[in-house]
C-alpha cells in the first residue's frame, strides 16, 4: 500500500508506492507542503496510488464475493435474518451485472449508480422495484461487507462510506379504529382454508398483543405456558430478542384449543405472509378507507391504545417488545381529542 512520509531537509510530503507498470517500489516528492490543504491533497494522492496498486494486483478466488460474504454475514447476523440476506442478494445481482467480481474493483460511482439501478424493475431477472429507503438500506449492507473486505486486505478503501444518501421519512402507518378491526375479523371468515386459519390466528394475536407478523407464528406447546400461576406467551422478536408477557385473556381459548389438538404452530406459514395480508386488506377495502394500512397497523393500533388509556410508556414498551423509546413513540398516533386533558390542566 502507498504511504506518505516526511523526509529530512525537505519541505514537501514524499510518497512511497509500487509502480503498477514495473512492480518496483518508488519514492518521490509530492511537491505538496505540510499545511492542512496540501496535507489533504497528499493523503488523496496516497489513496489514489493505493487504489492503483489494488487494481493491478491479481485477485485470488478467495477474494471473490461469493467465496466469503455469505459466511461472513451468517457469522455477523446469524442465519435467521432474511432481510439482511435479501438485501445482499440484490446487491450481488448489481455487482454481477456491472462486472465487479471482487471488492477492489468497486468504485464510488458504482455505489451512487445503485440507487437508480434499484429503482428499475427487471421481473425476468427476479428484481422488483425498490424505493429510496430500501436501496439505501441495501447500500448499508454493502458498506458493512466492503469494510470487512478492507480489513481482510481485499480492497484498499471503502467507497461506500460517506455517500451522504439520507433516509427519507417513512410513510406513517395508520391506527385502525374499532369498526375496521371488526370488519377485518368478520371478513376473514369468508376466506378459504388454509388462508382463513392464517389470517384469523395472526390477526387475533397481533390485535391483542400488538406483535409483528412473524411473531404471531408461535408454537402453542412451547411458547405458551399455561399453569396455576397464570398463562404467558413468549415472542421471538427481531434480532433474536425474546420477551414474555401474560397471554391476553381473549386468546386463552384459542391456545387451549391448539394445545388440545397437539398443534406445534399457530398456522401453516404461507410463502409470502406480508404480501397475502396486503392483498387481503386491499380486497376488502381497508387500504382504500385507511391509506397506508397494512398488517403492521395492528402494532400501531396497540401502541396508540395503550398510550390513550394511560398505560405508562415503560410498561407499553415491555408489552410490545420495544427496546427504544424513539421507535415506540413513532408508533403512537394521538389525536387532538386525546390531548384535551392537557388543555384543561392549563386553565
Amino acid at each position: 500500500m502507498a504511504s506518505i512520509y516526511k523526509q529530512s531537509k525537505s519541505k514537501f510530503w514524499w510518497i512511497k508506492f509500487r509502480d503498477p507498470k514495473t512492480g518496483t517500489i518508488k519514492r518521490e516528492s509530492t511537491k505538496l507542503g505540510f499545511d492542512s490543504v496540501n496535507t489533504r491533497r497528499a493523503q488523496a494522492l496516497e489513496a489514489a496510488r493505493t487504489a492503483d496498486e489494488f487494481k493491478t494486483a491479481e485477485s485470488g478466488e478467495h477474494e471473490k464475493w461469493d467465496a466469503w460474504v455469505g459466511e461472513y454475514l451468517q457469522l455477523r447476523y446469524g442465519p435467521d435474518q432474511p432481510r439482511c440476506f435479501g438485501a445482499w442478494r440484490n446487491v450481488r445481482m448489481f455487482l454481477k451485472e456491472r462486472g465487479i467480481p471482487v471488492p477492489r474493483q468497486l468504485q464510488r460511482e458504482h455505489c451512487i449508480q445503485y440507487m437508480d439501478w434499484r429503482a428499475k424493475p427487471d421481473i425476468e431477472a427476479g428484481k422488483y422495484r425498490a424505493g429510496h429507503n430500501t436501496a439505501q438500506l441495501e447500500l448499508k449492507i454493502l458498506c458493512i461487507v466492503v469494510a470487512e473486505a478492507v480489513a481482510r486486505g481485499y480492497a484498499p478503501f471503502n467507497p461506500v462510506r460517506d455517500l451522504h444518501i439520507r433516509r427519507l421519512p417513512g410513510k406513517q402507518k395508520p391506527e385502525l379504529p374499532l369498526e375496521a378491526l371488526e370488519k377485518i375479523q368478520r371478513l376473514i371468515e369468508d376466506q378459504p382454508e388454509p388462508r382463513r386459519t392464517f389470517f384469523r390466528h395472526s390477526f387475533l394475536i397481533s390485535r391483542y398483543h400488538g406483535c409483528r407478523l412473524i411473531e404471531t407464528h408461535v408454537n402453542p406447546m412451547t411458547d405458551v405456558n399455561i399453569n396455576s400461576n397464570g398463562t404467558t406467551i413468549t415472542f421471538k422478536a427481531k434480532g433474536s430478542v425474546i420477551h414474555t408477557v401474560n397471554l391476553h385473556p381473549k386468546l386463552v381459548p384459542l391456545f387451549t384449543q391448539l394445545r388440545a389438538e397437539g398443534r406445534t404452530e399457530t398456522y401453516a406459514m404461507p410463502k409470502s405472509p406480508a404480501k397475502d395480508w396486503f392483498k387481503f386488506l386491499n380486497l376488502i377495502g381497508i387500504k382504500a378507507e385507511y391509506p397506508g394500512a397494512c398488517f403492521h397497523s395492528l402494532r400501531v393500533t396497540a401502541a396508540t391504545t395503550l398510550a390513550r388509556k394511560g398505560v405508562s410508556e415503560k410498561k407499553a414498551m415491555s408489552y410490545l417488545g420495544h427496546a427504544s423509546t424513539t421507535v415506540h413513540r413513532s408508533y403512537v398516533r394521538l389525536k387532538p381529542d386525546d390531548l384535551a386533558d392537557c388543555a384543561n390542566a392549563l386553565t
